[in-house]
């Protein structure tokens, strides 16, 4: 094999309450990595190009997350090869910059799962995470588990705290479908996570493990109410509010056309409302656009997706990565 060419979704995470623990995987859209073995051309990942991103994402593979992913599976795989093995990335975003959709966990989960692909690695989850988390690392500038998690293996998933690091796909109901809406803004997840501090008000905690106790509880046993009563986020979204102008209306209209609960997704601007099936997440969406028009004045991109039961996947290898396209794609729109 000399060419592997992977898809990986983009991701909801906090989901409220959540902070840094709970994950969602999006139908799509998504990050491509294509990863070829390149012989005598180099060691290590050497070459990296990217498509999509208006220029802006790194080129140079020590600061590129994808390639830093890739990099750290070489690191665990490659001496079992022998003698020098040289990859080269191709990265193609599909995912906007600075939105709170996962953007760096999906080129770093894609990157990753193109490498030991490509390797023949057959690393376990765990693994792969480590190596995710580290191309996160670079891309974000924090290890933000709650996207790179949901990127890699699909679902929506529990990521718990402390070593080893480990993935719990928690059950969703099965009408359960996110509105996500990006207002044509940006929100540097750095900045973002910097506003928060280190210290919480005693009270504001026990409200947060409150809700991420209720919303496990809300997810096994299907109760609409305690999950809408629960996605409430009493420590970062307050603090990150201001960085969204027309958060607090559009959350506001979501409720009011139906949505079970709503909040930033990641550090924002995105937006994100749980809904009863797709009707209803198409309305929610609608509001929350609408919202962002008439208060912010800016435009909105829509996507309207259930978890995606699969994370980053092969789309194709050297002998058919061409014709192997179908599955990059989620519900969306303008």
């Amino acid at each position: 094999m000399s060419e592997v060419r992977v898809f990986a979704p983009g991701s909801v995470s906090n989901i409220g309450c959540g902070y840094d623990v709970f994950g969602m995987a999006l139908e799509g859209p998504g990050d491509v990595v294509t990863a070829r073995l390149v012989e005598d051309g180099g060691e290590g990942v050497f070459s990296v190009s990217v498509s999509g991103d208006g220029g802006r994402v790194p080129t140079d593979p020590a600061r590129n997350c994808a390639a830093v992913a890739a990099q750290a599976v070489l690191d665990r795989v490659g001496a079992g090869r022998g003698g020098r093995v040289g990859v080269a990335l191709d990265v193609r975003k599909g995912l906007p910059l600075a939105a709170g959709l996962g953007g760096s966990a999906a080129s770093a989960a894609a990157g990753a799962v193109a490498a030991d692909a490509l390797l023949g690695g057959g690393l376990d989850q765990t693994t792969l995470l480590e190596c995710v988390v580290a191309g996160e690392r670079q891309g974000s500038g924090a290890s933000h588990i709650d996207n790179a998690a949901p990127a890699l293996a699909g679902g929506f998933v529990l990521v718990p705290p402390g070593k080893p690091l480990r993935i719990v796909r928690l059950p969703t109901p099965v009408d359960f479908v996110a509105a996500v809406v990006r207002p044509h803004l940006e929100v540097e997840t750095a900045k973002a996570r910097a506003l928060l501090g280190e210290a919480i008000a005693l009270s504001a905690g026990i409200r947060q493990w409150g809700n991420t106790a209720g919303l496990v509880a809300g997810l096994y046993q299907e109760d609409w109410e305690l999950l809408g009563r629960c996605i409430d986020d009493a420590v970062a979204e307050p603090v990150r509010a201001r960085l969204v102008p027309g958060l607090e209306e559009a959350k506001r209209r979501a409720l009011a056309a139906g949505a079970v609960g709503a909040g930033l997704s990641g550090s924002g601007p995105s937006v994100f409302a749980i809904c009863r099936g797709r009707s209803a997440a198409r309305e929610a969406a609608r509001a929350i656009a609408d919202a962002f028009r008439s208060e912010a004045g800016v435009d909105a991109d829509v996507i309207v997706s259930p978890p995606s039961p699969t994370g980053a996947r092969v789309l194709g290898t050297s002998a058919s990565t061409r014709a192997a396209t179908a599955g990059t794609g989620g519900s969306v729109g303008g």
